[in-house]
């Protein structure tokens, strides 16, 4: 019996030499402590949640604002084949493999990654505007109240196009779309109807006739800009001017998020929208831009052109607006960036093409 008591009191001080020796341990005390996903030290942290493995390199954060898989500083244009002369409007995709390109004459081109060819089309008029909300439901608007709609396979001509011209289209989604035009003019698609919207407001002055871009972030949270530095915006209740100070006139507008939005009009006008106030910035580039687009706030593109015969493509850092050097020496009328952040292509005159890609 005293034998057997002397066994047990061995085996129980062996075992409480073993939790103190665990409970003395520190994470990242041996060679893959850190790594090995186990609590070595037994406190209920692993790896390098645990203060031991602080400063281990199997710790270290990664750097996404440096991680050039993640992000693209600048882009270099170079000229694309077309394949046509014909005068280009808008330009609109769904990657940088999926892109579509639309102009005078009725004219859609479609660029598969590889390269650009014509697609039938069912309109002759000129083509201005692109949006879609995915490869099969893309919206086409244009002059003389062109309108027409890709379902994947065919593009069919459809009613309900605003008077005159339909200048930009942009949506929510599929069941929610706008397009903007002539005579102060705005028509939402809902349920598979267009129908007229009441702004509610009157033109900031009489040569505001023209709606010229739309852009949102939600059903309640849409923009739209045109001629005489009008600005608008839903709420999801109803329609207000902004206050811009500007009478000059804005052309397209975009935004990293609402309380991040930039708009671009003619004699280098670039405004931009902090969540309270809508200020000019400063911009030392001589041009009309007609378009503006960015992947965040510090890489942000606008396109335009100083005359019919030379282009202009101006990028903002974060600090200031640069003019970027191209190749293009025609007017320049539309930008579109992948998703990825990784491709753009920009659009003008001549049937100009030029395609971004990632300076590095």
């Amino acid at each position: 019996m005293y034998f057997l008591f002397k066994v047990v009191l061995f085996l129980t001080l062996c075992s409480c030499m073993g939790e103190n020796k665990n409970l003395e341990r520190i994470e990242g005390s041996e060679a893959g402590d850190c790594s090995d996903e186990a609590d070595n030290d037994l406190d209920g942290l692993f790896d390098c949640d645990d203060d031991g493995c602080a400063g281990s390199p199997a710790c270290d954060e990664v750097d996404t604002d440096t991680n050039l898989e993640e992000s693209c500083p600048v882009f270099e244009f170079a000229s694309m084949v077309s394949g046509t002369s014909i005068g280009l409007e808008g330009v609109w995709g769904t990657s940088d493999d999926n892109v579509y390109a639309v102009g005078h004459d009725g004219l859609i081109l479609h660029y598969d990654g590889v390269s650009w060819s014509e697609m039938e089309s069912s309109q002759s008029e000129h083509l201005l505007s692109i949006w879609g909300s995915g490869p099969n439901d893309i919206w086409v608007g244009g002059k003389e109240s062109a309108l027409t709609h890709y379902d994947g396979n065919t593009w069919s001509s459809m009613d309900g196009a605003i008077p005159t011209q339909v200048i930009d289209i942009w949506g929510s989604s599929a069941s929610n779309v706008y397009q903007v035009g002539w005579e102060w003019t705005v028509k939402q698609l809902s349920n598979g109807v267009w129908s007229d919207v009441s702004l509610g407001i009157s033109k900031p002055n009489t040569e505001a006739n023209q709606l010229l871009g739309i852009f949102g972030f939600s059903t309640d949270d849409i923009y739209v800009v045109g001629v005489g530095g009008s600005i608008v915006h839903f709420d999801g209740i109803a329609w207000s001017s902004a206050i811009t100070e500007v009478s000059s006139h804005i052309h397209k507008i975009w935004g990293v998020d609402p309380a991040d939005i930039f708009a671009a009009g003619e004699n280098s006008l670039i405004l931009h929208y902090d969540g309270l106030n809508w200020t000019s910035m400063n911009v030392d580039i001589v041009g009309n831009f007609w378009a503006i687009q960015g992947i965040d706030s510090d890489n942000v593109y606008a396109v335009g052109h100083v005359s019919n015969t030379e282009g202009v493509i101006a990028h903002y850092d974060g600090y200031e607006w640069s003019e970027i050097t191209t190749i293009s020496t025609t007017r320049l009328n539309d930008i579109w960036i992948d998703p990825q952040g990784k491709t753009a292509f920009v659009v003008g005159l001549d049937g100009t093409i030029l395609q971004g890609r990632c300076s590095f």
